[in-house]
Order: structure tokens, then C-alpha cells, then sequence
């Protein structure tokens, strides 16, 4: 006797996707029609789609914390600081979902980390041909953040240009405030006092980054930056001169170190900031609201991620 399947069997037998989507990221145009494009694509690889839409900032945390369903896969589609507020759901359940991130934002510096192509539908293949990862999540204060976190000069720019500006002229609304930056603000040297491997030190910087990632703002800071490695790259900038900040930038890409930078790579650091007229810290593109009087940064846990089977900086 043959075998007939039933109305809704199939879409029983498919493993279980929820792609959380901020609609508001980058300049997406037509998502329904880029919507049924990635339900076709689940279904050739057998999974099956539930799309949940944000609606306001930490809509995606509240989301991924409070669901109570089985899902083998959870997405963010988004930019950057929508994987970080997936991420942020994600570390607080007892049971953290396997995450994936369909780039769909302004700079997208994930994408570079994920190792995927530039084309959503052909990034979401990647993702459901590719491999399981463990990934580092970091923390500053408690707050997790997965790539970048930092102050100084042109690190408020991304939480500073206007949303309309970032949806009409995408990176290049980063670029022209970034311009305008370098040519009427001056570049500042802070006081800072940071504990290390319980050691003290003083210094001034003009910009202090901490990152778990190759690039950031478009811009590739370490081809070695590896991503699951339990440690983070600190860079903090010894100059205030943009020429110097520009040329020390291209010297850490070619020789992995610069006068004009000291790299430090670590699981742990304590920041003390002297001066009080920085700019908040610009936490995964966004800005981090607190300004306490000390930020401790660690390695906070490790979490699963779906990425590029060609993806690299993975141990």
C-alpha cells in the first residue's frame, strides 16, 4: 500500500527556525518578497520558518529570553546591534539556542567574522550549510556585547548618526559624519588608569577599543583576531594626530603591531576613566547608556553559533 502524506505532515517533519527581524536595519527594501525567498530556501534544507518582527530597541532580547519554544536554529536579521541583542536573550536562558545572523544592517562587520557573502539569500545557504561554533561573548559591567566595545575619537559615531541618514546613504552616512569628526572636533587625550593581569597602569589614549573581531566600522583592525580563543584584543591609541591613528591603523593590519597602538590581548580588564567628558562607550554600534565610574570588561561565556563552513579564526 502507498504512502500518502497528509496536509501540514511535512511542515511537522522540518526542523525549526525563528529568525528575528529588524526591519528598521540598514535600508532593506521589499522584505516580504525576501521573506518567501527564505522560506523556499528552508524548506530545500528541510527547516521550516517563523519570522518575528522587532518592533523598538531590546525588542530581540525580550524575545529570544522569554521564548519558551524548541527551535534548532534562532536568527537575527539585522545589523549588528541586532545579533547583540539576540545574544543578550540568548546567555540569560537556561538553555541558550544554537544562533546565526543574516546580515542585513549598515556596516555588517559580522558578516566578516561569519565569513558570509554580501547577498542575504546566499548568506542564509551559507548558514544552513555551514558548521556549529563555539563563540566568545564579552561583558562590560554585566552587559554582554559579542564584537566591539569602546570610547574615544570616532567610536560615538555609530550610535550618533541619525537612523534616517544610515537608511538613506547606508556606510556612506558613517563616512561623511566621520568627516566632518576628523575636521571641527579635536582629538582628545584621556587619563586612564587600567589593572591588568593584576597590575596598575597609567596612560592617555585617544581611543580605547576592546574587540572579538577583525573589523569594525567597515575598517579591518586584526587578520588573526580568532573568535572562540576565551581572550579579546584591547587597542589603545598612544597619539592623538589622525594622521598617525590612520597610518598605525594600516602598520597593525601589515606587522600586527604599531608605535603608534599598544595591543594587548587578555580575558580581563579593569578601565578607569579620569577625565569626565568622553563621549558614552559605543557597545556593538550602540550606544551603552551607563557611564559608571569603572568598567570592568571579561570574557563572560561561550555560546553556539551557525556560521560559514569556510569561516576562519576558529579554534
Amino acid at each position: 500500500m502507498k504512502w500518502k502524506m497528509k496536509i501540514g505532515e511535512l511542515g511537522d517533519c522540518l526542523k525549526k527556525i525563528l529568525v528575528i527581524h529588524n526591519p528598521y536595519s540598514g535600508n532593506q527594501k521589499n522584505t516580504k518578497l525576501l521573506k518567501n525567498k527564505l522560506e523556499n530556501v528552508g524548506k530545500t534544507y528541510g527547516y521550516k520558518l517563523k519570522f518575528i518582527k522587532t518592533k523598538a530597541r531590546n525588542d530581540a532580547t525580550k524575545i529570544i529570553e522569554k521564548t519558551n519554544k524548541n527551535y534548532d536554529l534562532v536568527l537575527s536579521m539585522g545589523g549588528d546591534g541586532t545579533f547583540n541583542e539576540v545574544v543578550r536573550g540568548n546567555v540569560k536562558r537556561d538553555k541558550p539556542y544554537t544562533l546565526g545572523h543574516l546580515p542585513v544592517g549598515t556596516t555588517n562587520d559580522l558578516k566578516k567574522s561569519f565569513y558570509l557573502p554580501n547577498n542575504t539569500i546566499n548568506a542564509f545557504k551559507s548558514i544552513l550549510s555551514g558548521k556549529v561554533v563555539s563563540y566568545d561573548v564579552m561583558s562590560i559591567n554585566g552587559t554582554p556585547f559579542t564584537y566591539t566595545a569602546g570610547f574615544g575619537k570616532l567610536l560615538d559615531i555609530p550610535y550618533e548618526t541619525k537612523k534616517v541618514d544610515k537608511q538613506k546613504l547606508g556606510y556612506l552616512a558613517y563616512f561623511n559624519n566621520g568627516i566632518k569628526d576628523i575636521f571641527t572636533r579635536p582629538t582628545k587625550m584621556y587619563n586612564i588608569t587600567y589593572q591588568l593581569n593584576g597590575k596598575i597602569y597609567n596612560d592617555k589614549t585617544s581611543i580605547f577599543l576592546v574587540s572579538n573581531s577583525n573589523r569594525m566600522g567597515g575598517i579591518t583592525l586584526y587578520k588573526d583576531a580568532v573568535f572562540n580563543d576565551s581572550k579579546f584584543e584591547v587597542m589603545i591609541a598612544k597619539t592623538n594626530n589622525i594622521i598617525k591613528l590612520a597610518i598605525g591603523l594600516l602598520q597593525i593590519q601589515l606587522f600586527k603591531k604599531s608605535k603608534y597602538y599598544k595591543i594587548i590581548r587578555t580575558d580581563n580588564i579593569k578601565v578607569l576613566i579620569h577625565d569626565n567628558d568622553y563621549k558614552n562607550w559605543c557597545i556593538d554600534g550602540e550606544k551603552l547608556e551607563d557611564r559608571p565610574e569603572k568598567y570592568d570588561i571579561k570574557v563572560m561565556k561561550k555560546i553556539k553559533c551557525k556560521v560559514s563552513k569556510y569561516a576562519k579564526n576558529y579554534v
